[in-house]
């Protein structure tokens, strides 16, 4: 083999060798654009799910907010009722009491022009069966 051919062969093993690690840099760089996509895509994912989590998550504090208010407002009305019926309770309860005294003065009154001894006659009276 003379030197030409053997230059000859060693050119075309380094070209094949050289096509070959072409063809390997070409896959390996396919594959990494690959996983670059999907990296990229998963990233998006990720986002757009933090993002909807804080959409999420702002509308359920506002929703709080609005129970918290209206759980104020509830207690306010609770309160006014409360305070309310107590001034009722206490009015009918001083009626009351007013009348209890008028119906004192009038059995002094009665007892004072029948007598006392009149009106235990009379209560006996009534108590007979």
């Amino acid at each position: 083999m003379s030197d030409e051919e053997f230059q000859r062969l060693v050119l075309n093993e380094f070209k094949s060798l050289r096509r070959e690690q072409q063809v390997q840099a070409d896959s390996v760089q396919e594959k990494f654009d690959s996983m670059q996509e999907k990296f990229y895509s998963l990233h998006q994912e990720l986002v757009d799910t933090r993002r909807e989590m804080r959409e999420r998550f702002d509308q359920s504090d506002t929703r709080f907010d609005q129970m918290d208010e209206r759980f104020d407002q509830m207690d306010e009305r609770f309160e006014r009722l409360e305070r309310h019926s107590e001034e009722n309770v206490q009015a009918t309860l001083n009626v009351i009491h007013d009348k209890v005294v008028d119906i004192q003065d009038t059995l002094s009154s009665v007892s004072e022009v029948l007598g006392d001894h009149e009106l235990r006659i009379r209560k006996l009276v009534r108590r007979t069966v």
